[in-house]
């Protein structure tokens, strides 16, 4: 599955679906679900302060940091367009000429975080098994695959194919 690493507060932001933009000097083509991941650095100063956010969120804040160096939730990529001022907001980040700006929408946390390590851009992770997602009928395939060979899958690698 694409991953992407990004600092606390603004990945837990994501996957809470109160940040929809992530700025990035390099663009992608990628569109799909990506695993949101929570990098071990974080950042302790809102460049830009989202109107309303503080306000909305209360005093206890601790949660905005949590998970450092996993994966948290999933959010879609739906677009990667040029970063304009507008975008400050959304992004919570001043505008720079040339970075870009991947729109994200249709956040979703994950109820069991599990260990990332992390890497710039776009990244390939593999799932652990036992992660709430994995579908249903993959866990019985598993199962199968279990009982047959009689060793445990950890995990499972899959290729991405364009046909």
């Amino acid at each position: 599955m694409k991953a992407q690493s990004i600092k606390n507060p603004y990945a837990q932001l994501i996957v809470r679906g109160f940040k929809t933009l992530e700025i990035r000097s390099k663009a992608t083509q990628f569109r799909g679900d990506v695993l949101i991941c929570a990098s071990l650095k974080e950042v302790w100063l809102w460049e830009i302060e989202p109107k309303g956010l503080i306000d909305e969120l209360g005093t206890n804040k601790d949660f905005l940091y949590k998970h450092k160096g996993h994966a948290i939730g999933i959010a879609t990529l739906k677009d990667c367009r040029p970063m304009t001022e507008q975008d400050e907001q959304k992004a919570f980040c001043k505008y720079e000429q040339g970075k870009w700006a991947y729109v994200y929408e249709n956040p979703r946390m994950l109820q069991n975080p599990f260990p990332v390590k992390g890497q710039l851009g776009l990244f390939n992770v593999d799932i652990p098994i036992h992660s709430e997602l994995f579908d249903p009928v993959i866990k019985a395939l598993i199962q199968v695959v279990e009982a047959k060979t009689g060793e445990e899958v950890t995990h499972i690698h899959c290729h991405e194919q364009q046909f």
